[in-house]
């Protein structure tokens, strides 16, 4: 990893912790959220020798999830995949678009999501998680489509 790499990756980071930051002022509730972005910046700080860059942004996108603001944390994570398809995690990546997903209310998306995870990824350790993550997504549309009738 190049410096210039690293300094970037660590930019894109410190990016998303300004990010967060405004949402932390919108919302002082949420400012353990900023604790944590503090707490992987020191972590990239010290771990200056490995390839970092798609773990950052994978931390930017789960610290806009559990700031509820799952479209921006979905949007980071496909572009986290289109950079970095073989980055160690992408896995979880895709696993996040599709709780992100899910969570934000739109089930047949995250249905999707998991389904092409299952299709790309069929190999992960993560597997099992993902079937069951679609179990539960399945259901849950079923029980929407049950209450709309």
């Amino acid at each position: 990893l190049e410096k210039n790499d690293f300094d970037n990756a660590l930019t894109n980071l410190r990016r998303a912790q300004q990010e967060v930051e405004q949402v932390n002022k919108e919302n002082p509730q949420k400012n353990w959220i900023w604790k944590t972005a503090e707490r992987e910046i020191k972590f990239l700080q010290e771990n200056k020798d490995h390839d970092w860059i798609p773990l950052t942004i994978f931390f930017a996108a789960r610290s806009l999830k559990e700031a509820k603001e799952y479209d921006q944390a979905v949007e980071k994570l496909r572009k986290l995949l289109e950079q970095f398809p073989d980055a160690k995690v992408a896995d979880d990546a895709e696993l996040e678009i599709a709780d992100c997903l899910a969570k934000s209310g739109d089930v047949d998306g995250a249905i999707a999501a998991l389904r092409e995870f299952a299709k790309k990824r069929g190999e992960s350790p993560l597997r099992d998680v993902a079937g069951t993550a679609l179990d539960a997504c399945e259901k849950q549309k079923r029980v929407m489509e049950k209450r709309a009738k």
